[in-house]
């Protein structure tokens, strides 16, 4: 954990889930031997302005007015704390959202499984498209991102590369007992 916070430059103690969803991206387009789509942040909502930058933010009316807009792979953020607060919570998607307009994401700096509370853990999440707390997504659709950096689909492969590296380092983290 504290290797990615300081990646970020953000010391010890810091609630990581943004430096997570920042390391993953990274180390995945490392990896690929890809440029970075964005380059991450330690600070959950700086990922509105990054994907703003390159044309692919969705604000929360938008995702909630269709569903179909966040992809498995998409960076989700939402307010932490109060609506409107400046800290917020970071995971990407690893479900489209469905008819129960739920979905799923992969979530450092989260309680147990399925609670979305803050601690030491990477878990899978359930959320809710009409969850008055989410503040919108950030799109990794590697098809496009790839294309628009000269890349090969297929280079790649058809999984979402970000969700890839989550789930990698969601069996790689310790998880808490319940």
């Amino acid at each position: 954990i504290n290797e990615m916070l300081e990646r970020f430059g953000h010391p010890p103690g810091t609630n990581w889930c943004g430096a997570a969803t920042g390391t993953w991206i990274q180390e995945l387009a490392e990896h690929l031997k890809l440029p970075y789509p964005v380059q991450g942040t330690a600070l959950a909502k700086g990922y509105e302005t990054q994907f703003k930058a390159i044309g692919r933010w969705h604000e929360a009316d938008e995702l909630r007015a269709d569903p179909s807009l966040p992809k498995v792979g998409d960076v989700v953020v939402w307010h932490r704390g109060v609506i409107g607060a400046q800290t917020g919570h970071v995971g990407p998607a690893t479900q489209p959202v469905g008819r129960d307009r739920m979905f799923e994401s992969i979530e450092g700096n989260t309680g147990t499984e399925g609670t979305g509370g803050g601690s030491g853990g990477v878990f899978l999440v359930p959320h809710s498209i009409d969850d008055p707390m989410l503040y919108g997504a950030g799109s990794l659709d590697i098809h496009i991102a790839g294309t628009a950096a000269g890349i090969v689909p297929s280079k790649v492969s058809h999984i979402p590369w970000l969700v890839a590296a989550a789930v990698v380092a969601y069996y790689a983290t310790p998880r808490l007992t319940k």
